[in-house]
């Protein structure tokens, strides 16, 4: 029998399973490569329990590093060589709402897509490895502490 509604939380990751396929990963705050670790761990462990459809949902993340953009783009492969799929969810910049995409290229296409998505969603870090900005504005330091 399937389970439902299972959730795992830590600092960084809330993972829910609902049924037998589907899985949804809900990192939080600014994730830089230090969060790598634990996305590829949620990631293949969702991976190793069945997951066809992973949901990556970004509504709590402040900013998305290229190197996890790059990761993303990496897990889409690894659905695609399953005959699965990477969907991505980003809230709208007004707050009002939120995309929900699948992420069906793989290689450069696919890193193109999550980029793109990202960007909109205004959660792709462009400020260099040190600083993001939060929803509200304010810098964080890659702590996730405000910036003085």
């Amino acid at each position: 029998m399937a389970t439902v509604g299972s959730t795992t939380t830590t600092d960084r990751f809330a993972t829910k399973r609902i049924g037998a396929s589907v899985w949804i990963l809900r990192p939080r705050g600014v994730l830089e490569r230090d969060a790598l670790g634990d996305l590829r761990r949620a990631f293949r462990d969702a991976l190793d329990q069945g997951a066809r459809d992973i949901v990556i949902d970004l509504s709590l993340a402040s900013a998305v590093s290229a190197d996890v953009a790059t990761a993303l783009s990496a897990a889409a492969d690894a659905m695609i060589a399953r005959d699965g799929v990477l969907w991505i969810s980003v809230p709208w910049p007004e707050g009002d709402g939120f995309t929900l995409r699948p992420i069906r290229t793989g290689g450069v296409e696919g890193l193109l897509d999550v980029g793109a998505l990202l960007e909109r969603a205004s959660v792709l870090r462009s400020e260099g490895p040190a600083r993001a900005r939060d929803a509200t504005g304010r810098a964080h330091h890659r702590d996730g502490g405000p910036h003085a």
